[in-house]
């Protein structure tokens, strides 16, 4: 008799998520609620297999996401907008801010800054700043940098939240990536190949910013250490 192969169920990102996190941002009456994709175009989902390679390599679900601002979410390709002050978003890494939040984690931003760089108008600019409201952790503002492990203690103080529910990414191996992954954040070098080596024990490397929705599925693209 011919052996039938059996199906794996196909789960969403919000199986993924803490339920209250999936419940808050999944709401289909919600003003933050992003638009239904367009017909044709594909709904990334995970199988079991997938779901359980996540669960395995991250130790359970994380519900906060907390980018970098400048060279993560901006391109050095990008002229310094003279009202922002700054680089804009970059209009690729839209795409991905959007993903995240369709993922149900909940979005916030770090950034070592000095007076006048003010992320928030970056961010109202780009039409995203009620997705990330008032989570935006600026150095110049708390008096500490994100060398300090104290910039992000203040983060898991202020939200109530256990190192391993933050996923922060950035450019900066040392800032971005050491000092959280010292304290079991789930830390995310965005950088090149060869920068792999350089990473601490469960540290992920993505080499652009579009592959950061996959370490929430386990995809193929994210190296982890």
């Amino acid at each position: 008799m011919a052996r039938v192969p059996r199906l794996l169920p196909v789960l969403a990102y919000a199986d993924l998520v803490h339920p209250a996190v999936a419940h808050r941002h999944h709401r289909t009456d919600s003003p933050l609620a992003p638009a239904p994709p367009s017909e044709g175009r594909r709904v990334r989902r995970m199988t079991t297999n997938q779901a359980l390679w996540r669960s395995h390599q991250h130790g359970g679900p994380i519900t906060h996401c907390f980018p970098d601002y400048s060279g993560t979410l901006t391109s050095n390709h990008d002229d310094v907008d003279p009202q922002l002050g700054m680089r804009p978003i970059h209009a690729a890494t839209l795409a991905t801010i959007w993903e995240l939040h369709a993922a149900g984690v909940v979005l916030g931003l770090v950034s070592n800054t000095t007076e006048g760089q003010d992320r928030r108008r970056a961010l109202q600019a780009a039409g995203v700043a009620s997705l990330f409201e008032n989570r935006v952790y600026l150095s110049h503002e708390l008096g500490l940098n994100k060398r300090n492990s104290l910039f992000y203690r203040h983060i898991l103080n202020d939200l109530g939240l256990n190192p391993g529910e933050l996923m922060v990414c950035g450019n900066r191996i040392d800032a971005d990536v050491r000092v959280p992954a010292a304290m079991g954040i789930r830390a995310v070098l965005l950088g090149p190949t060869e920068t792999r080596a350089q990473l601490p024990t469960r540290a992920t490397l993505i080499t652009t910013i579009g592959d950061l929705p996959d370490i929430l599925k386990g995809a193929s693209r994210a190296h982890p250490r």
